[in-house]
């Protein structure tokens, strides 16, 4: 699923296409009116867009709601003096102390979370801005207006009939708001932290801090901690919320009406097998996938190479404990894998970190060791006669005959001829430095992950140097994308930034690029 998102102090956009542009926002710890990029935003966090086309972020650190025409890219201030403070008026003369999560109400009201007060607010159409639950005081207690308490809220959502829903993050439990009678009462979680699904009233909330509906608004949608949930909204759920199971017992689709879902996503760090949420991962890393679409995931923290089917079915393929061990399946061993690549017979090839060694999985998940012989160097030579300091990113050639590997440590990229075992020196001079040029003439920093085109062009993750830098068949490598500083600017080339402390993997499709920070 794509959406608009914020980052860098910046509003961007996500076409359906893919394509990533700056609506507004400079870079700059500012606040400052204008068009597109002339204006700045200092740290916007909600956003939500009104049927004409405009869109409304807050803020945070200028505690300010500011009003973005999305035809434009203008920005304004909608409400908010600047001042810390909560007091309720019309426009610049109210004030907030830290608005986050924003919503909108069939009427165009907005309503805004002032996070550090605990407090609902509502802002009319012409700007006119009333607390509407909350007193300023941490707590928890269900009632009207003043009397209503809540603890670190951090995100609204309104219904179609207008009922507000929040996630009371500390207080762990959804809560709902009358928008008549300003009473808000608790829709789910019973206030204990724990995970559980049940009907609402008797559901385990461990930090419900995201909200959103489904487009036919008979779900409200959850992002609890890493889990991501569902609560079914139906006429028939009075029952339901006094604790019983009443006429929402019946079976749909999504599971009992009425009974809150995990829909994907596990708090635990662990190594489980099952179907979808029942599984469980520890430090995956960088994945393939294989001709029938089976996804292929190693694990940094459980030494082991980790199958999904199309269906979701989690397995161990392959590994079992740290250590070293060629083998079938299970019995083989692995120490901190870090990339896996495949190849048209769908063998596997895991880089294995910490072992300093390529390792081959075939089909049948037979593992043995391509090269490297566990030594801290790295030397040409075949086979158990070649050694590699630490692999990390790598991928199979188009010609299905050359392995290309990162090896960071040594900052160069190496060549493994998979008939005959050879690696090879492809680029980087070994030194760390940054510099375009042909084979061992080039220098990367910390080269990691990679991805190949069709033309059989490597593009490589420079991790501290935020460049994404390209190698030719024939070894010349370039800068394709990246300053050298971290950030995000859209641009060509050299003009973009790139932050690859959370760029994980690099994707290639068709007709484009793309950054994937999965």
């Amino acid at each position: 699923m794509r959406c608009d998102f914020v980052v860098f102090s910046r509003i961007r956009k996500i076409t359906p296409s893919g394509a990533v542009s700056t609506v507004c926002g400079s870079g700059s710890d500012a606040f400052v009116e204008g068009v597109g990029t002339s204006a700045s935003i200092r740290y916007p966090t909600g956003l939500v867009i009104d049927p004409f086309n405009t869109c409304y972020v807050s803020d945070s650190w200028s505690r300010r709601i500011v009003r973005v025409a999305l035809n434009t890219g203008r920005v304004s201030a909608f409400v908010g003096s600047g001042r810390q403070a909560t007091d309720d008026g019309v426009g610049t003369n109210a004030s907030f102390d830290y608005p986050s999560g924003l919503a909108l109400d069939p009427q165009l009201n907005v309503w805004a979370v002032d996070y550090n007060k605990h407090t609902i607010r509502r802002c009319s159409p012409d700007g006119a801005v009333l607390t509407v639950v909350g007193n300023n005081k941490a707590g928890f207690a269900d009632g009207a207006g003043t009397n209503a308490l809540f603890n670190g809220p951090n995100a609204v959502a309104c219904d179609a009939d207008g009922f507000v829903y929040v996630a009371d993050c500390n207080n762990y439990r959804v809560r709902r708001i009358d928008p008549t009678t300003a009473v808000a009462t608790t829709y789910a979680g019973t206030g204990v932290m724990t995970w559980k699904d049940d009907v609402p009233a008797r559901s385990g909330w461990t930090g419900p801090f995201g909200l959103g509906l489904d487009s036919d608004g008979r779900s409200l949608f959850v992002a609890d901690s890493n889990r991501l949930r569902r609560i079914p909204l139906e006429d028939d759920l009075t029952e339901v919320l006094d604790g019983g199971l009443g006429a929402g017992a019946n079976a749909s689709a999504g599971g009992e009406l009425g009974v809150v879902v995990t829909v994907a996503g596990s708090d635990r760090q662990d190594m489980v097998n099952g179907s979808g949420t029942q599984a469980c991962f520890s430090g995956p890393g960088l994945l393939a996938t294989d001709s029938k679409n089976n996804c292929y995931v190693p694990e940094w923290n459980n030494h082991r190479i980790r199958k999904i089917t199309p269906d979701g079915v989690v397995t161990t393929f392959a590994g079992s404990t740290k250590g070293y061990r060629d083998g079938q399946g299970t019995n083989a061993q692995f120490n901190c894998p870090y990339g896996v690549a495949s190849d048209d017979d769908d063998n596997l090839y895991v880089s294995d970190g910490y072992n300093r060694r390529v390792r081959k999985i075939t089909p049948a998940g037979v593992v043995s060791t391509l090269v490297g012989t566990g030594t801290d160097a790295l030397k040409e030579g075949i086979g158990a006669a070649a050694s590699i300091r630490y692999p990390t990113g790598l991928v199979v050639d188009h010609t299905g005959t050359q392995l290309i590997v990162s090896d960071s440590w040594s900052r160069k990229l190496v060549r493994v001829n998979l008939t005959s075992g050879e690696l090879k020196i492809f680029a980087g001079s070994g030194r760390q430095e940054w510099v375009d040029s042909m084979g061992t003439n080039a220098g990367f920093d910390y080269p990691t992950a990679l991805a190949i085109d069709s033309q059989n062009n490597v593009f490589v993750v420079d991790y501290n140097q935020h460049r994404i830098r390209k190698v030719a068949p024939n070894g010349a490598v370039t800068t394709f994308a990246g300053t050298g500083r971290k950030g995000a600017i859209d641009g060509s080339g050299t003009n973009a930034y790139v932050e690859t402390r959370w760029l994980q993997e690099i994707r290639l499709s068709l007709t484009h690029y793309v950054l994937s920070v999965d």
